[in-house]
């Protein structure tokens, strides 16, 4: 658009420039060019060591094919970043856990296996597509979130009629997709002037984390100092996860919202010295205090204070001398799982009860000198910092 001389009012100039053109792709023939442009120019600042997100428009809409990118002409340093919903809950306003549709195909999902299977499979030809187009660059999902006025705007409603029940659902099944196919995402969006009224600012768009008409989802008690204050939904993604692993996954780690248990299995790298690191949200989950119990080895837990989130960083140190190792977490007081018949239990439990102020550490019980599996024992330090 440019302004119009005599009226100052905006002009659109060219009509058809975004109009399809006969013989013209779009990725091949206009984005890896302005790809190649837009990387020159920030190689060219000096940035070396900055990351590029590439993109292209949704690939279940099928609005265009992705190209080939040739990274190494890119000078390295691409993360692929494409978007990913569920879109029967964004466009239709409205989520149905055993109902979705397969836009690329034009056909409905029945079921909760059904729904299930079509999301992995939506992941796993992204995370193909970084191998087959974009050099083998890590996959980032770049956008992916819900729609916080579903339900006819359920949330905004009066009194306590209000309920974000199923904008909560429907995050987490979007969160628990993203994990089970073992992903990084970033959601969309954080809005930091959202109203209930105008939403996120543009096109009447309602998908922001945080609102400051937000009903607190945190006490006062666990967060005197407002950190979570405005957010929405917190406990479909604020959850327990590794931030670091030291070795390789062994299946896939499983957080289980209804009991609030998290468990990893994985195969340490014996070239790697640095601990597992693993993220307790002690605020937004295990208010009461968490249990952890290891296959082996030892775990610290430093304690973040109010002010940082009040959370749990927990750092194990695997044994060596064993080559696949097992954390799981469950609230406070919960039994352990029961062993196979015939079998001791091999997670030796280590229990931490954790408050906004202060922390306290019970010791492990020791295994029986009967038991059948090798004697495991977790030592841990808590400490407040």
């Amino acid at each position: 658009h440019t302004p119009c001389a005599r009226t100052g009012e905006p002009t659109l100039m060219r009509a058809d420039y975004f109009a399809p053109r006969p013989g013209c792709d779009f990725g091949h023939d206009f984005y890896v060019p302005f790809t190649k442009q837009f990387a020159a120019a920030v190689r060219s600042a000096g940035h070396d060591d900055w990351l590029i997100f590439v993109e292209m428009p949704p690939a279940d809409l099928g609005l265009c094919p992705f190209p080939v990118l040739d990274v190494a002409h890119l000078g390295g340093g691409i993360v692929h970043a494409p978007h990913w919903y569920d879109q029967l809950t964004l466009f239709l306003g409205k989520f149905v856990r055993w109902v979705s549709i397969d836009v690329q195909k034009g056909s409905p999902h029945f079921g909760t296996g059904s729904v299930s299977r079509l999301r992995a499979r939506q992941l796993h030809e992204l995370l193909q597509q970084a191998g087959t187009h974009v050099g083998g660059a890590p996959t980032l999902i770049g956008e992916v979130g819900i729609p916080f006025d579903m339900h006819d705007r359920e949330a905004y409603a009066e009194g306590k009629r209000a309920t974000l029940a199923n904008c909560e659902a429907a995050l987490r099944a979007t969160v628990d997709a993203l994990e089970a196919s073992h992903l990084s995402y970033a959601l969309w969006c954080y809005t930091a002037d959202h109203t209930a009224e105008w939403g996120d600012g543009w096109n009447r768009e309602d998908l922001s984390l945080f609102s400051r008409s937000a009903a607190p989802e945190v006490p006062l008690t666990l967060d005197p100092f407002g950190v979570y204050l405005g957010g929405r939904a917190l406990a479909a993604f604020v959850r327990p996860y590794v931030q670091a692993l030291a070795g390789t996954l062994v299946g896939t780690p499983t957080y289980d919202s209804t009991r609030q248990t998290y468990s990893l299995t994985f195969r340490h790298d014996a070239t790697c010295e640095a601990p597992t690191i693993l993220f307790v949200p002690t605020a937004v989950q295990y208010r009461r205090g968490f249990a952890l119990r290891v296959s082996d080895g030892a775990y610290e837990c430093d304690v973040q204070p109010p002010e940082a989130g009040t959370f749990v960083v927990v750092r194990y140190r695997h044994d060596p001398a064993h080559a696949v190792h097992t954390l799981l977490l469950t609230p406070s007081g919960t039994p352990p799982p029961p062993a196979p018949r015939g079998r001791a239990s091999a997670l030796i439990a280590g229990e931490a009860r954790t408050s906004f102020l202060s922390a306290q550490r019970r010791s492990p019980p020791l295994p029986s000198r009967r038991s059948a599996a090798p004697a495991m024992v977790a030592v841990s330090r808590m400490r407040t910092t």
